[in-house]
């Protein structure tokens, strides 16, 4: 049931995005965001739409939908993210610890870490594995490219 609830947080997450909620006036009280950061706990969310987005940048249209399924129910993730993340099973645990509180990420790190990734060519060694067109729906192996840069070990 836990499993259940978090997947259906997650897929709302995905497919909502936050800064269109609220008036079209807006809220001359709030002061505008200083950072295009996300807020916790929406980094792990934000680290599986990243990775999916470098694979779409390099191959071409992708399903988001089905990448980011799989990214967020996969272990192998978690385990590139450090000790302090690798004790959750999966990135959908890594968000529940978020939202609990249990564990806190570390912005300029995770900044860091998608920029590293982000700046790999389609042809470095890392995105090439991290992906293959012989099998187009498994997405299972994009978490590699978190091996950009050690900073993406430090984001918790």
């Amino acid at each position: 049931m836990k499993h259940l609830i978090l997947c259906a947080i997650a897929l709302f997450l995905f497919s909502c995005n936050s800064k269109n909620f609220g008036t079209n006036t807006g809220n001359p009280e709030v002061p505008a965001p200083v950072s295009s950061q996300p807020d916790a706990p929406n980094y792990a969310l934000s680290l599986v739409t990243e990775l999916c987005n470098k694979v779409s940048q390099c191959v071409g249209p992708i399903n988001t939908v089905t990448c980011k399924t799989q990214l967020f129910y996969s272990s192998r993730m978690t385990s590139e993210l450090g000790p302090n993340a690798s004790r959750f099973p999966s990135a959908a645990d890594l968000v529940a610890a978020e939202a609990a509180g249990h564990i806190s990420p570390v912005p300029i790190k995770f900044d860091s870490c998608v920029s590293a990734f982000h700046q790999l060519s389609c042809e470095d060694p890392l995105m090439l594995q991290s992906y293959s067109v012989d099998t187009p729906t498994d997405f299972s192996f994009a978490y590699l490219l978190l091996r950009a840069s050690a900073m993406c070990t430090k984001i918790y």
